[in-house]
């Protein structure tokens, strides 16, 4: 299973939608920031791309979080297990949003997910997610403070990304 989580990687193409022009890739994301080494390149890069977007309407950056990484990485490869994009997996080990944040412990008073699938790397994907009124919503929104990323590939290949954003309950 680690094995699936270090491979994380998803897009969203959807029937009918365009492809999303190809944004320049920014510099390294601080380590300060970020997870220790077991966070893969497309994971940080998906993090810090989300930041840059922030912090152009300024808003403060989000800051990584154990547990909603663990519930990102977690719909990442149930998606990709069921080679399904969606933020419900009915029959998945944790089929709904709550469900995953609720294992991974996270006691929350906002939660907000963005899925994607069969986009090539994490600027392909942030553009599409910015490209689209929700994913914009949840990328831009005030309440969240923290953040996780999770990135499957399928045994077919497709890539799967699923971003989970939240604000504790204190």
């Amino acid at each position: 299973m680690r094995a699936v989580h270090v491979l994380l990687l998803a897009t969203l193409l959807s029937a009918g939608c365009a492809s999303p022009k190809p944004v320049p890739s920014p510099p390294p994301a601080t380590s300060d920031t970020l997870p220790g080494s077991s966070y893969t390149q497309i994971e940080r890069e998906i993090m810090h791309l989300v930041n840059l977007e922030r912090m152009k309407t300024g808003l403060d950056t989000l800051r990584w979080n154990a547990q909603l990484d663990k519930a990102a990485k977690i719909q990442a490869v149930q998606m990709a297990a069921q080679r399904k994009m969606a933020h419900d997996l009915p029959g998945a080990g944790y089929p709904g949003l709550k469900d995953r944040i609720r294992y991974a412990g996270y006691s929350y008073r906002h939660i907000a997910e963005n899925v994607a699938f069969g986009y090539p790397d994490a600027a392909y994907t942030v553009a599409a997610w910015m490209k689209s009124s929700g994913h914009r919503l949840n990328i831009l929104d005030r309440a969240s403070a923290e953040t996780g990323v999770g990135v499957a590939r399928a045994k077919t290949g497709e890539l799967y990304y699923c971003q989970v954003f939240g604000s504790r309950l204190y």
